[in-house]
């Protein structure tokens, strides 16, 4: 039997344990995703799992032209697994209405970049509460918390690294609430943990932890993270604390500069008025080996309709 609603909502999640591109000589090459899980629209459970992968391997795709994919790079994980999965639960605002929830939960173990980057583990978790549109009333934009992720034990070849994650910026949820923070426009409440004078040197630090002030002395990527490659609709920031640069790297905000090799970066999320993609590592080793990939990722996004 139908029953009619005010409301219907669309899901939508995924996420995955690795993946990228390798390039040479203008010829890309695939590296395959790792364990990748998505969500049906009708909401539900998605698990996905992969143990022992690596790159390159026999089963990897060819270029453009069939050749085999490149010596040089080699990434391996010795674990992924990938949840997404939705629920409906009370608005304890509204006692009279739900919201709709969304969690997409990335654990990648024994990550290793050429022996130059390695974590122990990768988590990336991202849990979206969508509202029901209420009749003239602006519509809300979800709350996104990247509670539950997480770094350990993270070296650059073999000297650890510092990733403390940001557990104040999971304050401001909303991409308007975000976009405030990082603009100064607004700061954290003081609380007995984090008094007064703890919140205005979090929001005096965030922009430039977040690559968005720089100096003129700085690389050329950071000056196009913050400069060029800008959206009036999508932000870039970093759910990473500050972080320690090991020797023969130099830290740039979220991201570590690792001489001769390529840049990593740390937490990063992008963000929109419905959407959060979150990357707990990304690489990008430039023209020299011509590489980018991300490990543990997930994204959350959905849309109610009408």
């Amino acid at each position: 039997m139908y029953e009619t609603q005010n409301q219907i909502f669309l899901y939508h999640g995924y996420g995955l344990g690795c993946g990228g591109y390798v390039e040479r000589k203008g010829e890309r090459f695939a590296i395959d995703t790792v364990a990748a899980g998505a969500l049906s629209i009708t909401g539900g459970y998605s698990e996905t799992r992969q143990r022992g992968w690596k790159y390159p391997n026999p089963s990897s795709r060819p270029g453009s032209r069939g050749s085999k994919p490149p010596a040089g790079l080699v990434v391996s994980i010795d674990e992924t697994t990938t949840r997404v999965w939705s629920d409906w639960k009370q608005d304890e605002e509204r006692k009279d209405e739900g919201v709709w929830v969304t969690t997409a939960e990335v654990r990648t173990s024994g990550f290793n970049l050429d022996n130059v980057v390695k974590a122990d583990l990768l988590v990336a978790k991202l849990t979206s509460v969508h509202y029901k549109q209420r009749k003239g009333v602006r519509k809300q934009q979800p709350r996104i918390s990247f509670s539950g992720s997480e770094i350990r034990n993270l070296t650059i070849r073999g000297v650890p690294v510092t990733v403390p994650i940001d557990a104040i910026l999971d304050d401001f949820q909303t991409h308007d609430e975000l976009k405030d923070a990082l603009n100064g426009n607004t700061m954290p409440k003081p609380r007995k943990d984090f008094p007064a004078a703890q919140c205005k040197a979090w929001s005096r630090d965030l922009p430039v932890r977040n690559l968005r002030k720089g100096k003129k002395s700085d690389p050329e990527y950071v000056s196009d993270i913050g400069a060029k490659f800008l959206s009036k609709t999508v932000t870039r920031c970093s759910i990473a604390g500050p972080l320690t640069a090991p020797p023969e790297t130099t830290g740039y905000g979220y991201s570590i500069n690792i001489e001769g090799y390529g840049r990593i970066f740390v937490g990063e999320m992008i963000v929109s008025d419905s959407m959060k993609h979150l990357s707990m590592l990304r690489v990008d080793l430039g023209c020299d080996s011509c590489a980018a990939l991300t490990a543990a990722a997930a994204i959350v996004n959905g849309e109610s309709m009408p």
